[in-house]
């Protein structure tokens, strides 16, 4: 029985265990969340943290605006059941290329739709939309002040990153499609921007299926970084890798699988195979060679990382039956 830490954080629990030979198990059950079904199949996982530094903040004076964006969290894994509260700033600004950023900054955690980004401008003159309502974002005028502001190159930097970002995600809904996988295509997300003053850093991701290749998810980053680098000199731009897993794939008919849909169809529970558009460590443990699956009691879809996740208290006590009979079955 393995209990492993930071597993939400770039599974170092687990590869730091790979590390103490002998570990070497030959069956492993990873115990994620599937709504008690076999999952053989997983997406990997690919995170960016890219910084945008400047050396000197400008002094603005206008009215100022507080504004804040409402997103819809969810899981980034199936980032179309969320809305980006990070992308809706960013395209505000794309729409209102007069003012100047105080400050933006929204997203708590790398694998996470952001439901909230607060976007701070300065700007000469009240625009139209200084007193709209709407259930996106909320408006705030602070009146007239002065500020320190983000240089407009660096905000035109940041908004390039975005902007090929969104080409990245055209171009993977036109790849190549796996349909055993929900969604059936590799994906993008932009989970986190954190405001640092003169450093910015954007948080850039990709689920991987198993057969994307760099070409089409980390060189995307790369070259986004060099066309900022390039057409904005006065910006120091660079990226360090966050988190990095590879996609997870079984043998549909291996040993433990096999062994598995016999004691579900002795339970009355369904035996089909699934996959997960998330990641697990059943990726750590598949690639250091052990037969694995994920399963567990639970969703895993729809719910994780959004208010009120929840278990299933029958499940619970259906996969104690079932983690009993795989141990049983293997073991005894």
């Amino acid at each position: 029985l393995v209990g492993s830490a930071c597993e939400e954080i770039g599974l170092y629990g687990i590869k730091e265990l790979f590390k103490s030979p002998p570990f070497k198990p030959k069956y492993v059950i990873n115990t994620e969340p599937s709504d008690l079904k076999i999952v053989y199949a997983h997406k990997g996982l690919f995170v960016s943290e890219i910084t945008l530094e400047t050396k000197d903040l400008v002094q603005q004076k206008g009215h100022v605006y507080k504004i804040e964006f409402h997103g819809i969290s969810a899981h980034s894994s199936t980032p179309h059941l969320g809305k980006s509260a990070i992308v809706m700033a960013l395209e505000f600004l794309i729409r209102n290329p007069d003012f100047h950023v105080i400050k933006i900054d929204g997203g708590t955690v790398m694998n996470k739709v952001p439901e909230s980004c607060t976007l701070e401008i300065i700007g000469e003159t009240k625009p139209l939309w200084h007193s709209e309502k709407s259930q996106d974002y909320t408006i705030n005028y602070s009146g007239q002040a002065n500020a320190f502001t983000h240089p407009d190159k660096q905000i035109a930097a940041l908004l390039l990153l975005y902007k090929e970002f969104r080409k990245t995600e055209e171009l993977l809904k036109n790849k190549p499609q796996d349909t055993k996988f929900d969604p059936p295509q590799t994906t993008t997300d932009i989970p986190m921007l954190k405001d640092y003053g003169k450093k910015m850093m954007l948080g850039w991701g990709f689920r991987k299926l198993p057969s994307a290749t760099k070409g089409d998810t980390e060189s995307k980053i790369s070259d986004a970084c060099n066309l900022a680098t390039t057409t904005f000199p006065q910006v120091r731009v660079s990226q360090v890798i966050a988190r990095q897993s590879p996609p997870f794939e079984n043998d549909a008919k291996s040993e433990l699988i096999e062994a598995s849909r016999a004691i579900l169809k002795k339970m009355n529970l369904p035996d089909d195979l699934q996959t997960k558009a998330g990641s697990s460590e059943a990726s750590i443990y598949r690639q250091a060679g052990a037969d694995t699956i994920v399963i567990g009691p639970g969703t895993s879809r729809g719910v994780i990382h959004k208010p009120n996740e929840y278990n299933s208290i029958t499940q619970l006590h259906q996969a104690v039956e079932f983690y009993k009979s795989v141990i049983e079955r293997f073991l005894v």
